[in-house]
């Protein structure tokens, strides 16, 4: 078991060196107005600087200039970037957003996007998150079910069960993103892998050195190895047996470490034509918390290059996934608020 200070340093440090990469696979190039992106960012990072300065240590302070930072990136892509918002770049944002802000309410701008809407991404990740979230709280709430079964049942029934939940869960992870997604090599940003932790087969996807945002909360039970977990769900139905709910809205199986399908062998890529105008509307409103934006969006100024394809971006997305872990904040485009917020976290951290 971490103690607990250490587990919160490690919790925060992750949080905070997250922002970092908010907006690193969202390049300005591709972006409706390039130069009101980049300039819309670097406004971001000075405004999120100084909140952080002036939040002197504190936990929950930093944690709300964190937040705020993501909402005003969004605004950054709705005003200037809006011809993104459908892409892979802006899901995975989004996710992130969500995951580091847990007390984010919807409705969230472009989340999730509509089927096959033009410049979407090649997995649904909204509907990847949703399936996620969905199965963290089902295992919660069998193992909660299963200890207070002690008093009724003896303890070796009792642990069989917590492990049939515990396995149930990551199954239901698994089985969802190859439901969803069956030709995609799914990056660490999407699946929640530090949730549950396991051995990995060669069956299960190959994570890169992404950084994920979520702030994990401690799990007062034994991970289970997910190689361990082909006797529990052959001895459990998951969902008449332990309450889960179907892995996703078009399948009802729970794999096997026995009987998981291949890995696809896709990585994440744009599909279809590119958004032409705000998909909102030129001006539009949304809110979060205390706070309302009004968003304008700017004209449409790029200028396209005569071999330039929407699916080009599949090259680049994939090697920003793989290569963010290395990266210094300096080295994100419009600023390197995230790599100060890291600094910062660090100096307070662990004194």
């Amino acid at each position: 078991m971490i103690p607990a200070r250490t587990f919160l340093i490690i919790a925060v440090i992750t949080f905070l060196s997250s922002l970092v990469h908010a907006q690193t696979n969202v390049t300005s190039n591709l972006c409706a107005d390039p130069s009101a992106y980049s300039s819309c960012n670097a406004n971001v990072d000075a405004k999120g600087r100084d909140c952080v300065v002036n939040c002197n240590g504190s936990v929950n302070c930093v944690v709300a200039c964190g937040c705020t930072a993501h909402q005003d990136y969004l605004n950054c892509m709705a005003e200037a970037c809006w011809n993104q918002v459908y892409s892979c770049e802006y899901q995975i944002f989004i996710q992130q957003y969500l995951t580091s802000c847990p007390d984010v309410t919807d409705p969230i701008p472009f989340w999730p996007p509509p089927k096959n809407a033009p410049g979407g991404c090649s997995c649904n990740i909204s509907e990847v998150y949703d399936s996620v979230r969905r199965a963290e709280q089902e295992q919660s709430s069998c193992l909660v079910n299963a200890s207070n079964e002690l008093t009724t049942n003896n303890g070796v029934d009792v642990a069989k069960k917590e492990s049939g939940c515990a396995c149930c869960g990551i199954s239901a992870i698994l089985s969802a993103i190859h439901d969803i997604c069956p030709d995609t090599i799914i990056p660490a940003p999407i699946a929640f892998y530090n949730i549950w932790p396991f051995s990995p087969t060669n069956n299960l996807p190959t994570l890169p050195p992404l950084p994920i945002s979520v702030p994990v909360p401690e799990i007062n039970i034994s991970d289970p190895d997910w190689s361990a977990c082909e006797t529990p769900l052959k001895n459990y139905n998951c969902m008449s047996d332990l309450g889960f709910s179907a892995p996703s809205k078009s399948s009802k199986t729970f794999y096997r470490p026995d009987n998981m399908p291949k890995n696809g062998t896709e990585t994440l890529h744009n599909t279809g034509t590119e958004v032409t105008s705000p998909p909102s509307g030129t001006v539009f409103t949304w809110h979060q918390s205390t706070a309302t934006y009004t968003v304008t969006a700017s004209a449409y100024v790029r200028e396209r290059t005569s071999n330039e394809t929407l699916t080009g971006t599949r090259s680049g997305l994939a090697s920003a996934m793989q290569t963010a872990g290395s990266e210094s904040g300096a080295s994100r485009v419009g600023g390197s608020m995230g790599g100060l917020f890291v600094e910062i976290g660090l100096a307070w951290w662990l004194v």
